[in-house]
């Protein structure tokens, strides 16, 4: 805790793992912010794809309905 002793490779990839924080500086400072946009550009994607599923579901009921 006094920050005299850094994690070991096996503990960095377990922070990794499950920190998206310790992610991106760890790739920040590797000195690959290019894979952080990356993933994020992908994660945007997705979610409009899910959303355009959602927007053409609640589309096709309402047409469902009136005819």
């Amino acid at each position: 805790f006094g920050g005299r002793y850094g994690p070991s490779g096996e503990h960095l990839v377990a922070l990794v793992r499950h920190s998206d924080e310790v992610l991106a500086t760890f790739l920040a400072l590797a000195g690959r912010q290019d894979l952080m946009v990356a993933m994020k550009l992908a994660a945007a994607e997705q979610a409009i794809e899910k959303l355009l599923a959602a927007v053409r579901e609640m589309r096709s009921d309402g047409e469902s309905r009136e005819g």
